[in-house]
């Protein structure tokens, strides 16, 4: 018979083989699993819409305790980890625990620099402005249009294309100084300082106001 004991030694044992294992993943394959999961997150983020007539989840909900996007689109997402990037140095904790499935399924406290993504604020707000921006359908070019992407390790949740902020958004962890983004059609790039576009020109970076805010009108 088992001990206690001798399952919580092997429990342990195994979160570690799977950390370090994470650890040694190459660059190419962590950039893969990132690929894969914003795509997932993005048809999260669709399924969301559908059922929120056609709108985007807001970027926060100011209550008594914010909540940020993550919290509503998991229940779609089915899986927390998705919320996570391997080359993320955070992630590596939250990617080692497997859990038993179940788990993933009940809404973990999502807070500023909790995850490994952050969403385009000129895509969402409080819900109580500019609501017609909001909508999936309201974007001219869904193909060019940033939705989600690797936000910077202290951070995550938001990605704020402005001189202001972006130094505080911003989140390299790939190869070249490159960052993964999904766009608002549900396919994942991969951009770096001179393919990436902001809302402002400054710092070497190109402005480019339509990758972020491109509504029909």
């Amino acid at each position: 018979m088992v001990t206690r004991w001798e399952l919580l030694l092997c429990t342990g044992m195994f979160s570690l083989g799977v950390v370090l294992l994470t650890a040694a993943m190459p660059r190419d394959a962590k950039t893969a699993v990132c690929h894969d999961h914003l795509a997932k997150l993005t048809r999260a983020v669709h399924a969301y819409s559908a059922d929120n007539g056609g709108f985007l989840p807001p970027l926060i909900v100011r209550k008594a305790r914010w909540e940020f996007w993550m919290s509503r689109v998991l229940p779609y997402a089915r899986n927390a980890r998705y919320f996570y990037c391997p080359a993320n140095p955070r992630s590596e904790k939250i990617l080692a625990d497997e859990g038993d499935g179940e788990k993933d399924l009940l809404p973990p406290v999502f807070d500023i620099g909790s995850t490994a993504y952050g969403m385009n604020t000129y895509l969402s707000s409080d819900g109580s402005r500019n609501a017609r921006w909001r909508k999936l359908s309201s974007a001219a070019t869904p193909a060019y249009t940033v939705l989600l992407g690797d936000s910077a390790v202290k951070r995550g949740y938001s990605l704020r294309p402005v001189k202001a902020c972006w130094h505080a958004d911003y989140g390299p962890v790939h190869a070249g100084e490159s960052s993964n983004y999904a766009l608002l059609d549900g396919h994942v790039e991969t951009f770096d300082k001179s393919s990436l576009g902001l809302a402002e020109a400054f710092d070497g970076w190109k402005k480019d106001i339509r990758r972020w805010k491109n509504w029909r009108e």
